[in-house]
């Protein structure tokens, strides 16, 4: 919680925990004290009086078990994430889809030499930066390369005028950002950096999914800045070693999650989502393409100060994350528009149990589908209480992949929308945002300036409708990407 002092009574939820605050929380209760707190029971007994009578008193069924180094004398296999994204990519070809591209703008005195070191040393850092993805057979595997090329293009706009500067810049990033990987043969990342003056610079940069995620371009972001900043003040590289590499995990996830254990996660979601409708009931504009495009449109805009207050206040008072309390008001308005009473919605969640992973590059993320029953017209407070739950129980049977989730229930597959789900809710805690880059010379960081700016409201989205929400001191900002 980054405070001085905690009191043996005070609730963490309500001095700013979360529910990602709790899953690292119970992580490193874990690999300090070798037990298995639930999610559920640490939401139930959110102090530290509270959480030592569970740790004396009640055991999980399960002990999640460290991840070590592993041998890596045989083929490495790809984790369950990767090798849906990799079916995928060999079935279309490849393509840009699964993207993620970013960007932040550098103004001041620009060390270049220092720069392509960072670049090179992050990627060195990182495995799966530097990972090829091979078949043999039919099957995936991961294809780690000691030796590589640096993976950045520099584009001088220092001569071009004001204008022309500005519409070379939109055509960069958006290009970089269209760019196919071939998993195959090239990295799953690459830089790029754009020269408007001396003291002028955009940096892009763009991983595949296949090898990121939303946590992991903070991590990127944040290793950039400091490696760049120390090797510019010719200082030695500041970031402490992995424990482990996503090779590790993708070997761990394989060989803990079987037997009765992955038979009782899944038994869960076969109960949960027995009957789930196959596609969303909302109106649609334009009848459904044979295949998904993925082109689509957003709108960002934050609740006013007060309202945001009186929300933030309502959880509290009602012992609920703001996740839970948005997620049922989202749930309460697809009803209304849908005209139907049996709401599903697919919601990230991070995926990183462990504290070694924390600090990682790579795929964790993995998708839960909640579902809201509106039936009989429940009082909100009801159905937020009946969310509360539904939502815990999802967390404690997360460990399933959504990939084998779907492999397991085996929903009528269509090109023209996704399997379980069509519509997200994803809500981004500050941990999740990619940090600032460099010091006080540098401007407006993060990406989505110049990126809007770019492309006029346009972009991708992989599914029909999604709501991302955050809370950032004390205002709710909600973008809607369809």
């Amino acid at each position: 919680l980054k405070l001085e002092r905690v009191g043996v009574h005070d609730n963490f939820f309500e001095l700013g925990g979360h529910s990602l605050l709790a899953t690292r929380l119970i992580s490193l209760v874990r690999s300090s004290l070798g037990e298995e707190v639930s999610l559920r029971a640490f939401f139930e007994s959110p102090t530290i009086a509270g959480l030592s009578v569970i740790l004396f008193e009640h055991s999980a069924d399960y002990l999640l078990p460290p991840i070590e180094i592993a041998d890596r004398s045989s083929v490495i296999p790809l984790s369950y994430a990767q090798q849906r994204l990799w079916f995928i990519d060999q079935y279309e070809g490849g393509s840009s889809h699964y993207n993620m591209p970013g960007a932040f703008r550098l103004r001041g005195s620009f060390h270049r030499a220092a720069f392509e070191r960072a670049i090179k040393a992050v990627i060195e850092r990182h495995e799966v930066l530097r990972t090829v993805f091979i078949e043999d057979g039919g099957i995936g595997y991961q294809d780690i390369r000691d030796e590589f090329s640096l993976p950045l293009e520099i584009h001088d706009l220092r001569k071009s005028s004001e204008g022309d500067q500005r519409e070379e810049m939109r055509r960069l990033i958006e290009a970089h950002g269209d760019y196919v990987f071939d998993l195959s043969t090239e990295l799953p990342v690459s830089f790029g950096l754009i020269v408007l003056s001396e003291d002028d610079h955009i940096v892009l940069f763009n991983m595949h999914h296949i090898a990121s995620d939303g946590w992991s371009m903070g991590v990127l972001a944040t290793e950039l800045k400091l490696l760049y900043e120390a090797f510019s003040c010719g200082k030695a590289n500041p970031l402490e070693p992995l424990e482990v590499q996503y090779a590790d995990y993708a070997l761990w996830q394989r060989s803990w999650l079987s037997g009765d254990l992955l038979e009782r996660q899944l038994d869960y979601w076969r109960e949960r989502l027995t009957g789930l409708p196959t596609v969303h009931s909302l109106p649609l504009d334009c009848p459904r393409p044979q295949h998904q495009s993925f082109n689509g449109r957003y709108h960002q805009h934050d609740l006013d100060n007060d309202l945001s207050g009186e929300v933030l206040a309502f959880c509290q008072d009602h012992d609920v994350t703001l996740f839970m309390f948005l997620q049922t008001a989202f749930s309460v308005l697809l009803g209304r528009y849908s005209g139907v009473d049996d709401i599903v919605v697919g919601s990230p969640i991070a995926g990183r149990s462990h504290a070694s992973i924390e600090p990682l590059i790579g795929f964790f993320i993995n998708n839960l589908v909640l579902r809201s029953d509106l039936s009989g017209d429940p009082k909100f407070i009801d159905l937020l209480s009946i969310n509360r739950q539904h939502i815990l129980d999802a967390y404690e049977h997360q460990h399933v992949p959504f990939e084998m989730l779907v492999d397991d229930l085996k929903p009528e597959r269509n090109l023209n929308y996704n399997s379980l789900f069509q519509i997200v809710f994803v809500f981004n805690n500050n941990e999740q945002r990619v940090s600032h880059i460099g010091s006080d010379d540098i401007s407006d960081s993060v990406l989505v300036n110049i990126e809007e700016e770019a492309i006029k409201g346009f972009g991708k989205t992989g599914v029909d409708l999604e709501l991302q929400a955050y809370e950032d001191n004390g205002t709710v900002g909600l973008s809607w990407s369809y």
